[in-house]
């Protein structure tokens, strides 16, 4: 993945909730001024830079601010990050139509390698198992989240933000 190093510190010291809040410990003025001196000055396509600005609001659990931003595009990458929203806000059925929009990309292949790579609690480990990658699969776990190890879940759930976010600061930069 091909993130900046101070946006992984960012994602990294985020709640990125697996069932968002109501936002973070950051406000949105303090995300806007890390985006614009980290990201801004990089980005040459503007709709791509505002994808990873979205991708930060998630991070920090402003999942509805950041919804403003990826339903004005039609990209995969948009209806990736929309999915994503939609898991974090608990409306697994929205969620799941947005993966069904995202398809299947290419970019599950390499997701899905990295997802492997993770050290995953026995309950949580079986989707590493399956052939491809299932976000199907995985909306069930973190709908049931109560009953598997939250960490574990955590780990997929990030490593999927910093994922997408890749995929939009590569077009944006």
């Amino acid at each position: 993945m091909n993130i900046p190093q101070a946006v992984e510190k960012f994602i990294d010291e985020s709640p990125v909730s697996l069932v968002a809040q109501k936002g973070g410990p950051m406000s949105l003025s303090e995300i806007q001024q890390f985006y614009d001196r980290e990201i801004s000055p990089l980005v040459k396509d503007k709709k791509f830079g505002k994808l990873c600005l979205a991708g930060l609001m998630f991070a920090q659990d402003y999942i509805w601010e950041g919804h403003e931003i990826v339903q004005d595009y039609p990209d995969l990458e948009a209806s990736w990050w929309h999915a994503y929203m939609h898991r974090m806000e608990g409306d697994y059925g929205n969620s799941a139509y947005w993966y069904r929009r995202v398809g299947t990309p290419s970019a599950y292949t390499d997701f899905f390698e990295l997802v492997k790579e993770l050290p995953l609690d026995t309950k949580v480990s079986p989707i590493q198992e399956e052939t491809s990658w299932d976000p199907f699969e995985f909306n069930g776990y973190i709908k049931n989240h109560k009953n598997i190890s939250e960490e574990s879940l955590r780990k997929v759930h990030t490593l999927e933000l910093k994922y997408i976010f890749s995929l939009c600061f590569q077009k944006a930069s």
